[in-house]
């Protein structure tokens, strides 16, 4: 027969039991729910990396375009300059480059601060050129 004391034994173990499994239902609901909130902030994520890699390719291509149009340019002013004799088309037409007028801005003060009137530039116009082709090349190169 079954006596009292394992009446009362079962009983404890079934309520035990009873409140594991409220625990374990409270602790499934929060991960549920903070599953839920990563997959969420995931979607939000990849539709982030997607755009950051649309904007990437729109930033590739036009800093592809960019290099072509300097490629292009770069390419139309050395025809030009050869044509001319190795001049680039502003010296032929009398405009002195911004290296050149630097350096003789450059001279000018140097003369004027230690006095010497007779200073000449460190570059006139035909060093930058030499006359030759190389020198419009190496004038043009700024890669």
């Amino acid at each position: 027969m079954i006596s009292l004391e394992q009446i009362r034994l079962l009983e404890a173990k079934i309520t035990k039991a009873a409140e594991l499994i409220r625990t374990l239902k409270a602790e499934n609901k929060s991960l549920r729910d903070t599953l839920d909130s990563a997959q969420s902030r995931m979607q939000d994520l990849e539709t982030l990396v997607g755009d950051l890699k649309r904007d990437q390719k729109e930033i590739e291509a036009g800093i592809l375009r960019a290099i072509k149009n300097l490629d292009q340019l770069e390419d139309e002013v050395s025809e030009p300059s050869e044509a001319a004799g190795g001049r680039p088309d502003a010296e032929s037409e009398g405009g002195v480059d911004d290296a050149a007028e630097g350096d003789a801005v450059e001279a000018s003060e140097t003369s004027d601060a230690s006095g010497a009137s007779d200073a000449q530039p460190a570059h006139s116009e035909t060093d930058a050129t030499d006359g030759d082709e190389d020198g419009a090349e190496r004038e043009l190169d700024i890669f």
